[in-house]
């Protein structure tokens, strides 16, 4: 589970930096996968921090 983790903040750090570049750091675009991002790397600590 933890490398599939990694794998889905990796692909969503990616997503983010091509939609600061397409749209601008402000952008609701932006914010949306930034909270995203945020939500995948808590649940990658949680599991982190259980073992």
């Amino acid at each position: 589970m933890k490398k599939s983790l990694e794998d889905k903040i990796e692909e969503k750090r990616r997503e983010l930096v091509d939609s600061i570049i397409s749209y601008g750091v402000s952008s609701p675009e932006v914010l949306k996968i930034s909270e995203e991002l945020d939500e995948i790397i808590n649940t990658y600590q949680s599991a982190s921090s259980e073992n």
